[in-house]
């Protein structure tokens, strides 16, 4: 153990009998508990807002969030060299409720959201605005990619890499329009009640992010990335990264939104920007992007790979996405 957190448990007054490094977690134990001391960077601004949310989790008592423990100094992070500290109780993960998960997730990510939302009053102009800024941004990255797609059209050879491109544009190109005919959606809405909805968001929600205790209690985990925004931030970012991640279909997807809807029936608004988030491709335009800075020819698998393996990932989303909208959403609008 350096000497670093060997000094950050002692401002916790914790002596180790044992310990164990997982990632960024330490596993620590002593005779007072089990605790896990957590490493961190935090950009600027970032630690405030992390240690504003835990606290106010604690005061409005929602127990579905690990809390933190301060030091004997009251503080409830530690500032180290170059890392941040803070202190946990360790939850120890109940593999025997591994299968069902995500469900347990979004419910209790669901009723996160009820107890924080929040509407914000808007004025058209900010809306407007807001609106204005996210479409340019959409626009720049597409002509940018278009721009792309027409100098490698004009090769008589094409890479790999090119290749690929050149077939999946099409594909890539529907997803920003679908990405932004549901964002006009929530644009119009917002704009004609002048409101929008808000709640403490959660950052990356993910199964890496919750533990399941012995009792069956789900507790959510590393709010390092938490804010105050739209629901549909922490929906998109869950089902990215679960469909990224499991052989999901649509029916188990389905089910997913039920549960959470449960707890936090969503607006027709939020079901809109839900669905801009998740077909937003900047997760399958970021490899793209590296390529033309580092066009290595060393990496042109790599690179082939990883646009792949998005555009699978993408295929699945909007099928589920035209799913969610035309048997629910567009039926049924809140």
């Amino acid at each position: 153990m350096n000497p670093e957190i060997k000094q950050t448990l002692q401002s916790y007054g914790l002596k180790p009998n044992k310990w164990e490094r997982i990632g960024n977690v330490f596993k620590v134990e002593c005779y007072q508990g089990t605790f896990a001391l957590k490493q961190s960077q935090f950009p600027a601004d970032s630690l405030d807002r992390f240690l504003q949310t835990m606290r106010y989790f604690e005061r409005e008592q929602i127990y579905s969030v690990v809390p933190l423990y301060p030091n004997r100094y009251g503080e409830f992070a530690v500032q180290g060299s170059k890392a941040t500290y803070y202190l946990m109780p360790w939850v120890l993960e109940d593999t025997r409720h591994a299968a069902g998960k995500e469900e347990r997730i979004l419910e209790t990510l669901g009723l996160m959201h009820r107890f924080s939302e929040r509407m914000e009053e808007s004025a058209d102009e900010y809306v407007t605005s807001f609106g204005e800024q996210v479409q340019r941004k959409k626009e720049r990255e597409l002509l940018e990619l278009e721009r792309y797609a027409d100098e490698i059209e004009r090769k008589h050879y094409f890479s790999p890499f090119e290749l690929a491109i050149l077939t999946h544009f099409p594909f890539i190109h529907q997803l920003y329009q679908e990405s932004q005919k549901h964002f006009n959606t929530w644009l119009e809405i917002s704009r004609e009640k002048q409101q929008v909805r808000t709640v403490r968001c959660h950052g990356c929600p993910s199964v890496e992010h919750a533990v399941i205790d012995s009792q069956g209690n789900t507790y959510l985990i590393n709010f390092e990335k938490t804010r105050d925004d739209s629901p549909a931030w922490d929906l998109a970012y869950f089902f990215r990264d679960s469909f990224e991640k499991g052989l999901w279909d649509n029916i188990d997807a389905y089910r997913w939104m039920t549960i959470y809807e449960k707890q936090f029936p969503l607006a027709e608004a939020d079901r809109s920007l839900f669905l801009s988030h998740l077909l937003s491709p900047y997760s399958l335009v970021s490899p793209i992007k590296e390529y033309q800075t580092k066009r290595s020819r060393a990496l042109e698998k790599e690179y082939v790979r990883l646009v792949e393996l998005h555009v699978r990932l993408y295929k699945r989303l909007y099928g589920f996405s035209s799913h969610l909208y035309e048997q629910h959403y567009k039926q049924s609008p809140s």
